[in-house]
């Protein structure tokens, strides 16, 4: 892959690239605009619905060549400011 001033999005991967592909078709409403309440759904579709997002966030990861070590630093990182600044950790026996 090679990357060019001309094209912006040559850097993103094709998958997560959403203007080499159809716009992505959006949820339907989850709330009532009469009532502001939130838009009750059947067990199936809400099933469905977390099975897509598991399968997206597996795709992001997938493509997260991260080290799991840097994750564990940065809470600690965090941590250890919380407890400077007299805040209990956030991050606490996760890493």
């Amino acid at each position: 892959m090679s990357l060019t001033k001309s094209d912006p999005t040559a850097a993103v991967p094709t998958s997560l690239n959403t203007q080499a592909t159809d716009p992505l078709p959006l949820p339907p409403e989850g709330v009532d605009r009469k009532t502001g309440r939130a838009i009750p759904i059947s067990d199936s579709e809400w099933q469905q619905r977390c099975a897509g997002l598991e399968a997206k966030l597996a795709e992001i990861d997938a493509h997260d060549a991260t080290p799991e070590e840097t994750y564990e630093l940065l809470m600690r990182n965090i941590d250890e400011e919380r407890r400077r600044q007299g805040r209990p950790p956030a991050f606490h026996g996760q890493h």
